[in-house]
């Protein structure tokens, strides 16, 4: 299944990058990335979260400290952790941790795309240079795996 993107040219519905991780405490990776440029307030000074077991997403405003304990409780008690990534002010990306030791981040928001022979793709280079090689300062990749749904 697809839709047309620009101009009329497919695009994939879905694309991601997850990514394992030595370090498995969600807020180190969060501090890590903001730490490196990463934005996670909005102008509005709110965060984008994961807000139930359910994956409800939600904007709340809430202080750099209270977002690492909340993390951190929803880490220790299993619950799935999901905050949403700016650069710019601009949303890029949702990082997905659910559980298992994959760090996920979502590329369909405000894909970053390429044209090539009059089809779009999803530019996975960019998701790298500007989030995974963030990472890679900090933390050992013991694994990375890019899936696109056509």
């Amino acid at each position: 299944m697809k839709h047309f993107g620009k101009g009329g040219i497919y695009v994939s519905l879905d694309a991601g990058i997850s990514v394992e991780l030595k370090s498995k405490f969600a807020f180190d990776i969060v501090d890590c990335l903001v730490s490196q440029g990463m934005e996670i307030y909005n102008s509005c000074g709110q965060i984008y979260l994961i807000t139930s077991n359910d994956y409800d997403w939600d904007y709340l405003e809430i202080s750099y400290d209270m977002l690492r304990d909340y993390i951190e409780f929803r880490q220790s008690c299993g619950y799935p952790i999901g905050i949403g990534l700016l650069k710019d002010n601009v949303r890029i990306t949702n990082m997905l941790v659910d559980g298992s030791d994959l760090v996920t981040f979502n590329c369909d928001i405000n894909r970053k795309t390429f044209i090539l022979d009059n089809k779009i793709y999803t530019d996975v280079n960019w998701y790298i240079e500007n989030i995974i090689m963030l990472l890679s300062n900090k933390f050992e990749i013991l694994s990375l795996k890019y899936w696109e749904m056509r």
